[in-house]
């Protein structure tokens, strides 16, 4: 019989590649279970994602988190923007934010929206100025989505 001895660095080297390769495989998992929807409604580009739970404060962390990574990559990549006050709408509020990139203007509102019991993360992407109507009609075509 043959006995197999193996480098420590070849060990190493097989660890790391196998440790970088389980992550991609996990992160590419993440994100196709986690992955967006969207439609347009209006001249305005609307996504909604499904949170993992159902209370009212979990919804409302997802929110904030998303608002957080939004305004983290604007700074990353040396944006200016500018969060405006809260639009109000049926059963929640959206936050407005207000983006100078290239100096193009672009307008997003974060908000969510609980439909069957279950709660979605609700991004409103437009050219224009976003209004609470705008946002209204955002939400009921989402509604009309998941219906």
């Amino acid at each position: 019989m043959r006995k197999l001895v193996f480098n420590k660095k070849f060990l190493a080297a097989v660890g790391i590649v196998l440790a970088v390769g389980g992550c991609f495989f996990v992160k590419g998992r993440m994100n196709t279970k986690a992955a967006d929807d969207s439609i347009f409604v209006q001249n305005m580009s609307v996504q909604y994602k499904q949170c993992e739970g159902t209370s009212k404060e979990i919804l409302e962390e997802d929110i904030d988190e998303h608002i957080s990574e939004e305004i983290m990559a604007l700074e990353e990549k040396g944006h200016t923007y500018e969060i405006g006050e809260a639009l109000s709408a049926k059963d929640s509020e959206f936050i407005p934010v207000i983006k100078q990139i290239n100096d193009e203007t672009a307008y997003e509102a974060i908000g969510g929206i609980t439909v069957k019991n279950k709660n979605y993360v609700v991004k409103v992407k437009s050219a224009q100025k976003i209004t609470e109507e705008d946002v209204e009609n955002a939400l009921e075509a989402v509604k009309d989505q998941l219906n």
